[in-house]
């Protein structure tokens, strides 16, 4: 009888130990549940700030591709035929085109310096400069210019939405991006 006894007890504190938790069992929980949940919260700025970085950098991207496509189906000439000029001076139609801003909103799509949207939209601001080097214009093996009909030149693009944005202002100078290119008249 007194092995009975001893089998009943051990039976009642096995069923008290499985109905709950113990407050040590609770707050070791809570301890991890805290500890994921502040891992989580320090890693969503760094994420979030991937994110804007890889969306800016594929609208730059869109909108180096957008100007240079202009260039390169633009009339280098100003409408003139005959020979190609040895010097981007002589270029009035690709001229024009590095002497103007282009304006963007925050996905890449044009915007119209006479647009009212212009004020708030805008998000990039661009412009084209011929390359330093050569004067911006690439002369071919033999040194044939009257076949010119490549230029060397520099997007600068910058993600401010200020539509009179000085580019040449050595304090904005890390506000910058500038993308060097080879464009070819494509007619």
């Amino acid at each position: 009888m007194h092995l009975m006894k001893k089998t009943s007890l051990s039976s009642t504190s096995a069923a008290v130990r499985t109905q709950g938790f113990s407050l040590v069992e609770v707050a070791m929980a809570v301890a991890i549940a805290a500890l994921g949940v502040v891992v989580i919260l320090g890693v969503i700025p760094g994420g979030l700030e991937s994110i804007r970085r890889a969306g800016n950098t594929s609208a730059e991207a869109r909108i180096v591709s957008q100007i240079i496509g202009e260039l390169q189906l633009s009339d280098w000439q100003g409408g003139r035929s005959g020979a190609a000029p040895a010097s981007p001076v002589s270029m009035p139609g690709l001229l024009a085109l590095t002497s103007k801003k282009w304006y963007f909103d925050d996905q890449a799509a044009p915007l119209d310096e006479d647009d009212a949207a212009l004020q708030t939209n805008l998000t990039y601001v661009a412009r084209v400069r011929f390359s330093p080097s050569g004067g911006g214009l690439v002369i071919p093996p033999g040194g044939n210019t009257s076949m010119l009909s490549t230029a060397a030149v520099i997007v600068d693009l910058a993600a401010v939405p200020i539509p009179n944005f000085d580019f040449d202002d050595r304090d904005r100078a890390a506000m910058v991006s500038s993308h060097p290119v080879i464009i070819t008249r494509q007619f």
